[in-house]
């Protein structure tokens, strides 16, 4: 097993340090915010390209420590920083599907009850 690779923006405190981890063969970026530990997974990546990760969230860090950035309140703290410093927008569930008995009964209940007349043909009216 590798060791953990740690990435540190140079000239940068301690502070701002995201580390990564290989698990089988796939990376995952850990990081601390506020006293906690956060991870979340890369997949199976180049090496280059995990580096590249935790130097954004090293980068996004000090972001926020220099108040240019700023995490907002009840935000879920790793998709923040996993999507380079955007709350992603809540997915709105998609519409239920309706039969046509409520269909039929959402009409009515709009429009009224009615009573459906076959109109007169010609050929009724003649005798």
């Amino acid at each position: 097993m590798l060791a953990p690779i740690s990435v540190t923006l140079s000239g940068l405190r301690s502070a701002y340090r995201a580390t990564l981890q290989v698990r089988r063969s796939s990376y995952r970026v850990l990081f601390c915010w506020e006293g906690k530990r956060y991870t979340y997974t890369l997949g199976k990546v180049g090496k280059r390209e995990a580096e590249l990760a935790a130097a954004n969230i090293d980068r996004l860090l000090l972001r926020v420590d220099q108040n240019l950035l700023a995490v907002p309140a009840g935000a879920n703290v790793v998709l923040f920083f996993k999507n380079d410093g955007r709350v992603p927008e809540e997915e709105t569930p998609a519409p239920l599907a309706i039969t046509f008995c409520a269909l039929r009964d959402r009409y009515l209940a709009a429009h009224g009850t009615w009573r459906w007349k076959p109109a007169r043909s010609a050929r009724s009216s003649c005798i």
